[in-house]
């Protein structure tokens, strides 16, 4: 298996990776949901320190494009039109988005909330990683990608249907990245 940081050592992984799955779901979302609102939030300032004649919906704009893709960053654009007032808040990048991703119940005291599922994540950035993969000349592959595909598998696998991963991986003429992502993440053999 193959760490998520060259400095982290395996059995120092294994456990956080535990950890992680033993945590409650509310917990792990509330995190991920942090850290979400925090990297966009930081990258959307960066953007803007940068191009400062830009607006904050440009910002913001360009920031769902680089992270989420053109198509997405489109119809952010559209639903930030829409709406009145609107200022650079995580929350507010997350309530543009919340109609374009399915509804899941984290937490049975509350109701479902749209996030996308560990299938449409790991399927998404598989695409994503193959896509920059073809376009790169350099022989270089992009980590973050890679990383993350692999720490969803790490995470998640046990509870994953691989085999219907596999299926639609296949179909997105994946069938390679996907068999070396599972080597990667220890689910299958080299």
């Amino acid at each position: 298996m193959r760490t998520q940081s060259i400095d982290t050592q395996p059995e120092a992984e294994r456990v956080m990776i535990e950890l992680i799955r033993g945590a409650p779901m509310s917990r792990r979302f509330r995190l991920v949901q942090s850290l979400t609102q925090s990297a966009l939030w930081s990258s959307s300032h960066a953007w803007r320190e940068r191009h400062r004649e830009a607006s904050e919906r440009e910002a913001a704009g360009q920031v769902v494009s680089t992270c989420y893709g053109a198509d997405l960053a489109r119809r952010v654009q559209k639903a930030l039109e829409r709406r009145e007032s609107w200022h650079v808040q995580p929350i507010d990048l997350l309530a543009a988005m919340r109609p374009l991703v399915a509804a899941y119940a984290l937490d049975e005291r509350y109701p479902p909330v749209r996030v996308a599922s560990a299938y449409e994540m790991i399927l998404f950035k598989l695409r994503r990683y193959q896509r920059d993969a073809r376009s790169r000349s350099d022989g270089m592959r992009d980590d973050r990608e890679w990383n993350d595909i692999l720490g969803m598998l790490k995470v998640q696998g046990p509870a994953l249907n691989l085999t219907l991963l596999e299926r639609w991986a296949g179909a997105l003429d994946g069938a390679e990245i996907w068999r070396q992502a599972l080597v990667d993440a220890g689910l299958a053999d080299a």
